[in-house]
């Protein structure tokens, strides 16, 4: 619930790992859900046991990853007084970072999101292509362990903007920015409803990129492949015969209903 995902993300911030292993031990859930889109990109991915971390300024909600600071233009007076007794502060630099802050910020961010649930009908239709994609089931302890990128739950009650003397400290702020969200977008999105987990850094954590939208990392093998209820046939066919080919154990589903194989 909300509670146990805001302690999470306080925890991150302070720096208080022993909370976070304990929260983790208590409440992860056992799987994690990926919808994937359906283009011959997101089965080939699949096949290569890789997803796709990309960079927010490409994410559907515009303050996803966006770090804001109140009262932008006291700050910048404060640059400006600042500035007739230190020399340094007469650089143009210091007005421009505070006020770019929110845009540079979220262009250099990556995500890449998890849910914690496979049956959210906005997520099959936006991120799944009205149905005719397909959802993922991984292990949640395979994927923590996947690769050296922090999965942590997204906080939907932290999210604000920040005093600037809560600036001080590095962890509040990188963590305020990559794992809270509001839980309503500007359209009215219902993004506590996603439950979502994610992969967050920077792009300097990610070394070189695929290209300039980001990159694809490893994810385990999946548990389990949810084919949607317009799924083609096509695609179907090119899913089965690569499970059929690799004799993996992953379980198929048609939408909702369960048929191993």
């Amino acid at each position: 619930d909300e509670q146990c995902r805001s302690k999470f993300v306080k925890a991150l911030m302070k720096n208080e790992m022993d909370i976070v292993n304990k929260l983790i031990a208590v409440a992860a859930p056992k799987s994690l859900f990926k919808y994937r889109y359906g283009e011959q990109r997101d089965i080939e991915a699949l096949k290569e046991n890789k997803v796709w971390i990309g960079r927010a300024i490409y994410l559907d909600d515009s303050e996803d990853a966006r770090f804001r600071v109140k009262n932008t233009y006291a700050i910048c007076q404060c640059i400006d007084m600042l500035a007739v007794q230190n020399e340094k502060f007469k650089n143009h630099k210091y007005k421009r970072d505070v006020l770019s802050i929110a845009d540079t910020s979220k262009k250099d961010s990556f995500v890449c999101s998890f849910s914690e649930t496979e049956k959210n009908e906005y997520m099959w239709e936006n991120y799944a292509n009205g149905y005719n994609g397909f959802c993922i089931e991984y292990d949640f302890w395979e994927l923590k362990n996947a690769n050296n990128l922090l999965l942590a739950p997204v906080s939907y009650s932290l999210k604000r903007e920040l005093d600037i003397r809560e600036c001080d400290s590095k962890q509040w702020m990188v963590f305020m920015q990559l794992y809270t969200k509001y839980p309503v977008g500007s359209n009215g999105e219902h993004w506590s409803e996603q439950l979502e987990w994610r992969y967050a850094c920077y792009e300097k954590n990610l070394g070189v990129l695929d290209n300039e939208k980001g990159k694809l990392i490893s994810v385990p093998l999946p548990k389990k492949i949810i084919f949607g209820k317009n799924m083609s046939e096509e695609n179907k066919i090119q899913i089965l015969s690569w499970i059929k080919e690799k004799r993996y154990n992953i379980f198929l589903n048609a939408f909702i209903i369960a048929i191993p194989v």
